[in-house]
């Protein structure tokens, strides 16, 4: 519901495998609109929780086990959705907008894709050290 500005997305372009199907991620980088100029990111993390314009499931979600942390000197608020496939969720403030990143992915019941499973949450932040603002 927030205006994109423009972002990439990246997905795995091997033949899916249903026995290493945590390997297949997604990966979205986004810059929205900071329609209501946030300049710091607690103070949009409390909003978010209570955006109408963000799903209950989302809020949830955010209201669980959203926290900040700091990469690279640049703080992020992010949370992390559990369900069907887990989906990473992390955004900062930037001078042009917000920047949004997701990490998806699922599990199987194989050991393979049970340890890439949780080496994803080590990409996500990964991921996240690895975006350069200039």
């Amino acid at each position: 519901n927030r205006g994109l500005i423009g972002g990439i997305r990246t997905s795995s372009v091997s033949e899916f495998e249903r026995d290493a199907q945590s390997a297949n991620v997604t990966l979205t980088v986004n810059l929205i609109d900071n329609e209501k100029n946030f300049t710091n990111i607690n103070d949009f993390a409390e909003d978010f929780k209570k955006d109408p314009g963000v799903s209950f499931y989302e809020q949830e979600y955010a209201k669980e086990n959203g926290h900040l942390i700091d990469v690279n000197d640049k703080e992020y608020f992010i949370y992390k959705v559990t369900e069907d496939a887990t989906r990473w969720h992390a955004f900062t403030i930037n001078e042009e907008g917000i920047v949004y990143v997701t990490l998806t992915y699922t599990s199987s019941v194989t050991p393979y894709s049970g340890a890439v499973y949780k080496n994803n949450d080590e990409l996500f932040l990964e991921v996240l050290e690895n975006i350069i603002f200039e």
